[in-house]
Order: structure tokens, then sequence, then C-alpha cells
């Protein structure tokens, strides 16, 4: 199947960031061919039959909405071009009150998952967006990072191979990271595998989150660690 996609040059949209409060307004500056995602959503929409309103929202609808809810005014935006926003518990504080006591919970729960020793995050790497600008700096972390704790129960050094077991496994060295609390090991997602020689797709089960909409458990998930002797 392919999808008339069109360019981002050509799509009214906004834009956020990992690492700061600010957004900005992405205009489009010209109209050449392909749809938008909103656009192409439409259109199988039309075409199975799908009636549901939410599949039929405007691009500047859904925008208010999600502008709200980060307290931000939408003719500012569209006036300024960029607006910082505010956190979440500027905005809504028992809100932010109930997901600080969930990543609490997480936390004091590390260790004990249903299939391995350890729980795994894959977040991305701040000199890259999930797979792009990797050819820009040129950072690559190959490593699965853990806590020192953990290195010496398993006697593990830093730089050591070990095998990392999730839905398959994987050889990979080992970063002796302070900063990684006990019982939690973390890999960059996104690094091309041509260059690290492996991708935490390949350790990714295929269960669903319950809790959180029913998406793919890609960003945690158990493993176990294996040193290789």
């Amino acid at each position: 199947v392919v999808l008339p996609a069109n360019t981002f040059f050509e799509r009214f949209d906004i834009a956020d960031s990992y690492y700061h409060l600010y957004v900005s307004v992405n205009e489009p500056v010209l109209r050449v061919s392909g749809k938008s995602n909103r656009e192409v959503t439409v259109m199988l929409a039309k075409a199975l039959g799908i009636e549901d309103p939410h599949l039929y929202e405007s691009e500047e609808s859904i925008i208010r909405k999600v502008l709200e809810d980060s307290g931000i005014d939408y003719e500012e935006l569209m006036r300024k071009k960029i607006v910082k926003g505010r956190k979440l518990e500027d905005c809504e504080p028992e809100r932010a009150k109930l997901w600080n006591e969930k990543i609490e919970k997480l936390f004091e729960n590390i260790g004990i998952v249903p299939k391995g020793e350890f729980l795994m995050i894959t977040p991305t790497h701040q000199m890259t967006i999930s797979s792009q600008y990797q050819n820009t700096y040129g950072i690559y972390d190959p490593f699965v990072h853990i806590s020192p704790e953990d290195a010496e129960r398993l006697r593990i050094k830093d730089g050591d191979e070990v095998l990392l077991k999730g839905s398959s496994t994987v050889r990979v060295k080992v970063k002796i990271d302070p900063d990684v609390p006990k019982g939690l090991v973390v890999a960059y997602k996104a690094f091309w595998r041509s260059i690290t020689g492996w991708n935490v797709n390949e350790l990714v089960p295929d269960g669903i989150q319950e809790e959180y909409g029913r998406a793919s458990v890609y960003h945690h998930f158990p493993v176990e660690i294996f040193p290789v002797s």
C-alpha cells in the first residue's frame, strides 16, 4: 500500500519538544502533492464507511484542544509563532500529583517483573529524535546501561559483553551508570542496527499495555541479563 504523504512544508501543524516547554506553529509554505496524515485518515474513513466524528475534525479544532490542555492560547500562538507552555503541575496540580505517585510506585516495584530480572526502558537519546539526526552529530550509544549495584551482583565490569534477553537475545556491551536505579536497565531506542550491531526493537515483546490505551509495550518491558564468560 502506497499512501500519498506530503512534506512538513505543506502541512499545518504544531511542534513541541522532549526537552523544553516551547511550542511553535508549522504553517504550510506551498502545496505540491500528497496529503497530510489527517487528510489520509479522512480519505480512509470515508472509503471504509466509518462515521466517527473524531476522524473528521479539522486540523484547527484538533490543535486548539491540544493547546488548551497545555495552557496555550491558539490566537497567541498564531500571532507570535512560538510560545512557552506551562508545566503539568502548573496546569493541573491534582493530575501532576497522581502522575508523580504512579512514577514513585513504578520505582518502588522495579525488579518485580513477571518474566525477568530487570525492567528495561528505551528513551530517546538527547542528541537524536528517534532515528533522525544520528548522521548529523555522529553520536551512537550501543550500550545497555545498568546500575553499579546490579553490575556488582552479576560480576559485570564496564565494557563487558552480556546476553540481553527479551523476545529474542542480543549480545551487547554494558555501561555502568550511577544514574540508573537498581533493577532497571536503559537502552536508547532507534539507533541504526547497521552501525551499533543491534536495536532494542529485537527485544520488544508482542504484549499490550493495558493501562495506557492498549498500546505496545515498546518503551518498558522485562528482560534478563546473562554475563558472557
